[in-house]
C-alpha cells in the first residue's frame, strides 16, 4: 500500500460526492495516515493528461458524469468486464521508468490476476496523447457489482419488465446486471440515437475475447440472445406505457440531485402497479423528489447510496493490488 499515496474522482459536477469521505474510512480502516483521496473536477476530458503530468503520486481515480465512456480513449488497457459494458468508472495507474533503451513501460511490470489484464510493452492508445508513454491507465467498471448489490437489497425479485431512465455511463452498468439477471428493459432517452449507441454494441466488440470469468461470459452470452436486444425509447413512450406487475424503474440521470433537489424525471404514476419499485441512482439528498413521491404514494424505493458504497469498496480492492 505504500505505493498508493494518492487517490481521486474526475466529473463534472463532483462537489457533492461522498467518495472522499467513503475512502478516508477505507484509510482509516487499514491504519493509512499518508493517503489522500481528492476532487479534480474538469471541464473537459481532454484536461486528463495535464491532470496526470501535474499530479505524479496519483496512483488511480474514479470516473462519474459525463465522462464514464469518454475516458476510453486515453486507455491503454481495458477490463474485458468493463468493455462488455461499454462505459469504465475506476482507473488505476501503472507508472514505469523509462530508459534510453525502452520508451514504453517493461512487460509483465503489473497484473491484475483477477481481472486477466497484463501490462505489456506495446504501446498504448494513450501513448498517441499528451500523456507520458511511461504512464498506463487501466480502465475497470465496479458499477456493475454496485448496482447489483442494490438490486439484490429489493425486497421482491421477480421483475416482469424494467425501465432504465438515462442512457449514459452509469446506464450501461445498470443494463449490464439486467441482463445478467434476465430481466427485460427498456432505455428511456430523450435520444433515441444516443440511446440506440449501447453497450450490445461494446460486447460485439469484446465477444471474441478470451474472457475466464464466468460472469463476463454470462453478460456476452445473455447480450447474444434476441429478447435481451435493448430497446431504447422515449419519453412519450414510456409514459402511455401499459405497465405489468412487478415493474422496477431505475434513474441513472443526474434529475434531483443536489443543488436541483425539486427536479425530478417524468413518471407515470397512475398507470404504475402497486408492485412497482423504484431505484434512484442519485444518493444527495438521500431523498430525491423523486422517492418522496415513490413514499407519498406507497411504493417501495432505494436511493444510490448502498451501490456508491459497494462499487467504492470494489475499486477499492483494485486501487490496493
Amino acid at each position: 500500500m505504500e505505493k498508493i499515496i494518492r487517490l481521486g474522482l474526475i466529473g463534472k459536477p463532483i462537489f457533492h460526492s461522498k467518495s472522499p469521505e467513503i475512502f478516508a474510512g477505507f484509510f482509516s480502516g487499514e491504519g493509512i495516515s499518508d493517503a489522500q483521496y481528492q476532487l479534480f473536477e474538469l471541464n473537459h476530458i481532454d484536461e486528463l493528461p495535464d491532470l496526470i503530468a501535474k499530479n505524479p503520486l496519483l496512483g488511480g481515480f474514479n470516473v462519474t458524469i459525463p465522462y464514464k465512456t469518454e475516458i476510453f480513449k486515453y486507455l491503454s488497457r481495458i477490463d474485458p468486464k468493463a468493455e462488455a459494458i461499454g462505459a469504465v468508472n475506476t482507473v488505476k495507474i501503472i507508472r514505469n521508468p523509462l530508459n534510453e533503451y525502452n520508451s514504453h513501460p517493461p512487460k509483465n511490470d503489473a497484473r491484475n490476476i483477477e481481472y486477466g489484464i497484463e501490462s505489456t510493452n506495446e504501446p498504448g492508445s494513450i501513448l498517441g496523447s499528451k500523456i507520458e508513454s511511461n504512464v498506463q491507465l487501466i480502465g475497470y467498471n465496479t458499477d456493475f457489482d454496485g448496482f447489483e448489490f442494490a438490486l439484490k437489497s429489493l425486497p421482491h425479485q421477480n421483475f416482469e419488465q424494467a425501465y432504465i431512465l438515462g442512457t449514459g455511463g452509469s446506464s450501461k452498468a445498470v443494463a449490464a446486471v439486467l441482463t445478467n439477471c434476465q430481466i427485460p428493459f427498456k432505455k428511456v432517452s430523450r435520444n433515441l440515437k444516443e440511446g440506440n449507441n449501447s453497450i450490445n454494441q461494446s460486447v460485439r466488440a469484446s465477444s471474441e475475447q478470451n474472457c475466464n470469468s464466468k460472469e463476463i461470459k454470462g453478460i456476452l452470452d445473455e447480450f447474444s440472445k434476441s429478447e435481451f436486444n435493448i430497446s431504447t425509447i422515449r419519453y412519450e413512450e414510456f409514459l402511455n406505457s401499459e405497465f405489468p406487475e412487478n415493474t422496477l424503474i431505475i434513474n441513472t440521470t443526474p434529475l434531483g440531485m443536489w443543488p436541483e433537489v425539486e427536479s425530478c424525471p417524468p413518471i407515470p404514476w397512475n398507470k404504475l402497479p402497486k408492485s412497482t419499485q423504484f431505484i434512484d441512482l442519485v444518493y444527495k439528498p438521500q431523498e430525491t423528489q423523486l422517492l418522496k413521491e415513490v413514499k407519498l404514494r406507497g411504493l417501495l424505493g432505494i436511493n444510490g447510496l448502498s451501490m456508491l458504497q459497494n462499487q467504492a469498496e470494489k475499486a477499492w480492492e483494485i486501487f490496493k493490488k
